[in-house]
């Protein structure tokens, strides 16, 4: 499942043997993603680009191929210093 921009709130998903990416937040989404399952994902169970937003809470990410979440584009706030 892909999300590239606006907003979605999604709940009771599963997610199950996809060849690619379980769920995609891009694009400057925000998505708030609960209660759900993504299972044998090709190359990530969750992912994070383009200045998008993801929350999870309750989220299972079982047998991906690759990471259970991949983060590749990071910004960091202001109030935040990193070593």
């Amino acid at each position: 499942m892909q999300i590239r921009g606006g907003r979605a709130t999604l709940g009771g998903l599963r997610v199950s043997d996809c060849s690619g990416i379980g769920v995609l937040a891009a694009e400057g989404a925000t998505v708030t993603l609960s209660r759900s399952t993504v299972s044998g994902a090709g190359v990530a169970g969750l992912a994070v680009e383009t200045e998008a937003r993801l929350e999870a809470t309750g989220v299972s990410v079982e047998r991906t191929e690759g990471p259970a979440v991949l983060v590749t584009d990071v910004t960091v706030s202001p109030a935040v210093t990193a070593p």
